[in-house]
């Protein structure tokens, strides 16, 4: 036959899940001259093998209908959707006939057919190499260095078009880039010029004016900054979905924060939002929390709206309204309800400590009374509630709250002042909390009957030294004459033990009266 197609390859043919069968039209003297190639979905070709992944059936005639059919797989799944199948007719390069006297004209033709067959294979792979054009001079050296010269090199075209091989750290010349030249305003391998060469690449393949994910308009690379060359422009770094920003090793959000939040560090180098509501007060803070009697005042006690950090300084405390509870009823959640521990008995002549307390699982934010400074008592009754602080304390006297006024800053005055006529030398216990020290406000007086004098008392702070009249935390003066009487305000710290430290040099009546004291509610 004659052969009037330079077609020997068929495919490549597409895979659909479905087609098994594959035609090819190239004249074909055995099975084995042909190569099938299989293809996958990330593109890695495989050599199939005859009779083992594939069947071959070549038509009865080639010289009328030269071809056949190629069958993939011969069992299992058909070619699958993104791989494809290529044939192509590869006959070895031998010459099987063997001519002699009376050869007929078949043999002969079959034989030029191979050979015929055997050009288009080389031409079919010449195709598919790079060449030179036919004008470049003879000159043009285009062998490859040997293969110890190639090894874990670029392959390069010098200045003169021949093929030689270099090393990585010689890229830069191999894109015509000086690496040595200081000069940034040259062809000098810096990040922006890189990009905007591919930028301009890019915009040779499709006409437009930026990267579909990159723009480097107005944008400089210098060193360590990164700066816009816009006096007005904005540099826009977003992550792409899901993807985090990530700065000097913290990892930022990416969406902006609410109104009146600010940003804040977890320990593990991931930044995030937090409102300034969320955000733990200054140690030992308080503020509000003013205490007062209510409206049945023999025994009940109004907390006003405040806030502060509990007993470790670790957690926050609101009380976002006023808050009622009653002394002589035991402990129960809410407003104008019980807060006495259900474990005590309320004792007249009493100290009670005031506490807020919270519930870290819900938030919930109350009060109570406990004797204990660690609200011990009060937080068996008040189950879940984890976090207290004391914010004040009230003295049950016979049967009824004592009546005083607090103001802000914590200074308490006493509606009836206890009284001390003549107190004794030494160590004093005044009518103020226990477990805490506080800053004692206090008047003395002394009264002289007839034509006798007397002195006042000196009174300071426990452990303290004696100090001058007149100064620090003391007071003194001299009445005499016909019920003379001298009045003198003091202030001393108390001890824990609700002491401070009394000289008694005097003649005469002394009396002595506590009208309050600050408290300072544990602040620093």
């Amino acid at each position: 036959m004659t052969i009037t197609t330079e077609v020997i390859k068929a495919g490549p043919f597409n895979g659909n899940d479905v087609t098994t069968s594959f035609a090819f039209a190239s004249k074909t003297t055995a099975k084995g001259d042909l190569r099938v190639v299989w293809v996958d979905t990330a593109g890695t070709e495989s050599n199939l093998v005859l009779d083992t992944d594939y069947s071959v059936s070549l038509n009865a005639d080639q010289n009328v209908s030269p071809g056949g059919t190629v069958t993939y797989p011969i069992s299992g799944d058909p070619l699958a959707t993104g791989e494809t199948l290529t044939i192509l007719n590869e006959p070895t390069y031998t010459q099987g006939s063997d001519l002699r006297a009376g050869t007929g004209a078949d043999v002969i033709e079959d034989a030029l057919d191979r050979l015929t067959i055997l050009t288009q294979r080389s031409r079919e792979t010449d195709g598919r190499t790079i060449t030179i054009p036919v004008s470049d001079p003879s000159s043009v050296d285009t062998e490859l260095p040997a293969k110890d010269d190639r090894l874990d090199k670029y392959l390069y075209f010098d200045s003169n078009g021949d093929v030689s091989a270099v090393t990585a750290s010689l890229i830069g010349s191999a894109v015509g880039v000086d690496e040595t030249d200081t000069d940034t305003t040259k062809n000098k391998m810096t990040s922006n010029n890189l990009a905007k060469r591919a930028e301009e690449a890019f915009n040779a393949l499709d006409g437009t004016t930026n990267f579909t994910k990159l723009d480097v308009d107005n944008l400089t690379l210098d060193g360590n900054a990164i700066t816009s060359t816009d006096a007005a422009g904005d540099i826009t770094i977003t992550p792409d979905t899901t993807g985090d920003l990530v700065l000097d090793g913290l990892k930022w959000p990416q969406a902006d924060g609410a109104a009146n939040q600010l940003l804040k560090t977890d320990g593990a180098a991931q930044i995030g939002y937090i409102s300034q509501s969320a955000l733990l007060y200054p140690p030992a803070f308080i503020n509000g929390l003013i205490l007062s009697n209510g409206t049945d005042a023999t025994n009940d006690i109004d907390i006003a709206a405040g806030a502060c950090v509990d007993s470790t300084d670790a957690v926050n405390m609101v009380l976002a309204a006023t808050l009622t509870k009653q002394i002589d009823a035991n402990w129960a959640v809410g407003d104008d309800a019980g807060g006495f521990p259900s474990g005590l008995t309320l004792t007249n002549d009493t100290w009670y400590h005031v506490f807020l307390i919270r519930r870290s699982d819900t938030g919930v934010v109350d009060a109570g009374f406990d004797t204990s400074i660690t609200a011990t008592n009060l937080l068996t009754d008040a189950t879940n509630y984890d976090s207290y602080r004391r914010i004040g304390s009230i003295r049950r006297e016979t049967a009824a709250n004592q009546l005083f006024r607090q103001s802000p800053g914590g200074h308490i005055d006493y509606e009836v002042w206890p009284l001390s006529t003549n107190p004794a030398t030494g160590n004093l216990t005044i009518q103020t909390p226990p477990d805490v020290a506080c800053l004692a406000h206090m008047i003395q007086n002394v009264n002289t009957p007839n034509a006798a004098s007397g002195t006042a008392t000196l009174r300071r702070n426990i452990g303290s030294s004696v100090i001058d009249t007149g100064g620090g935390y003391q007071g003194s003066g001299t009445a005499s004459g016909d019920n003379g009487r001298f009045i003198s305000p003091i202030r001393v710290m108390t001890d824990t033990s609700s002491q401070i430290h009394n000289i008694d040099a005097s003649s005469g009546t002394i009396g002595m009266y506590v009208t309050g004291y600050t408290d300072f509610r544990g602040q620093n």
